[in-house]
């Protein structure tokens, strides 16, 4: 049975942008997004190596804890 992994938003802020989309097989630690925040910017990496279930859209407002993706594994 599949395992979902939620990857949380490390900072609050912006996605600026996303390099992977819903279906994308991934490795573990291969980027997903990058979240802009006050003057910085956040790399989100994969935990796991799985399948992109869902992910947060460039533009999308996230406070940090907020699922920013879901990889199934």
């Amino acid at each position: 049975m599949a395992q979902t992994i939620y990857v949380r938003a490390p900072v609050t802020g912006v996605v600026g942008e996303v390099r992977v989309g819903k279906g994308d097989d991934v490795s573990q630690g291969v980027l997903l997004a990058i979240q802009a925040a006050a003057k910085t910017e956040a790399q989100v990496t994969s935990p796991v190596t799985g399948r992109v279930k869902t992910i947060a859209g460039k533009g999308a407002a996230l406070a940090a804890g907020d699922v920013l993706a879901e990889i199934e594994c």
